[in-house]
């Protein structure tokens, strides 16, 4: 079994039409991700062109940010400006962050894209859901959690407000047991040792994945990582293997077989 090759480029131009999304969509992003943005020294030269026509946005961004716009780069100002440079800046920009736009524009289509559904059977062949306590992070997480109304408990850790409200919402209209959604990173979990016994993430652990897995052992007995986000990033094979995680498959909808990775098992 192979996994399928991603189209990324098809994709993103399928988020932007379904979104309708546009420039002034970056004045709905959250400090979390304003933060992710100025904190990538790739984004500067274009951020620097494309606010020169967006005050607006760009207040927005250094109110969300304050400490670190300090270290952006101030806007082009010179004679070889042009309004068409400035348009092609934020249309690389919309595409490079589709999908966290399309997330705080509209969490409904975001909650809806194919990908964030796959073969939940995986989980039940390894675990009795009635008696396991989950955490839920990433990708995915808003499918997820209506897999989950009768288990022992549900910990969502979400980084956005936006999303943690519509996931509550959702849990609140779908009967999820037990639900919990805390807002905060899998990389800084709020929650005492031992909380979960297993911790589903979705598409990767993030900018710091030691620390984040480290997080992960201490609060979860096992951990299932699923690849089921195409712009996010998955561990290398090699550093999943030495700590401890064994391939395994997962029909992801949208995109086809997938690969996962089980860390920890029943007798842990």
């Amino acid at each position: 079994m192979t996994t399928q090759p991603l189209n990324r480029s098809r994709l993103t131009s399928w988020l932007i039409r379904l979104g309708k999304l546009d420039f002034e969509d970056f004045l709905l992003l959250e400090p979390f991700t304003v933060r992710q943005i100025l904190s990538d020294p790739s984004t500067h030269e274009d951020l620097g062109l494309a606010l020169n026509n967006a005050p607006h946005i760009e207040l927005h961004l250094r109110r969300s940010c304050p400490d670190l716009f300090r270290t952006h780069p101030s806007p082009f100002k010179t004679s070889r400006l042009t309004l068409h440079a400035i348009h092609d800046a934020q249309a690389r920009l919309i595409r490079r962050f589709a999908p966290e736009l399309l997330c705080a524009k509209a969490p409904p289509l975001y909650d809806a894209l194919p990908w964030h559904d796959w073969e939940f059977t995986i989980v039940r062949k390894q675990v009795r859901v009635w008696q396991t306590r989950f955490l839920l992070a990433g990708a995915g997480t808003t499918v997820v959690v209506t897999r989950l109304r009768r288990s022992a408990g549900v910990y969502v850790i979400e980084p956005l407000q936006a999303l943690c409200r519509y996931i509550r919402e959702k849990g609140r209209k779908e009967k999820v047991k037990r639900l919990s959604v805390i807002t905060g990173t899998v990389d800084n979990i709020p929650l005492p040792p031992g909380s979960a016994d297993l911790a589903i993430i979705g598409g990767g652990f993030g900018p710091n994945p030691e620390t984040a897995l480290s997080e992960l052992n201490r609060v979860a007995a096992r951990i299932l990582l699923v690849d089921c986000d195409p712009w996010h990033q998955m561990p290398e094979e090699n550093w999943l293997k030495e700590h401890g995680f064994r391939e395994d498959k997962v029909k992801v909808q949208g995109l086809g077989l997938r690969r996962c990775w089980w860390q920890g098992g029943p007798d842990r």
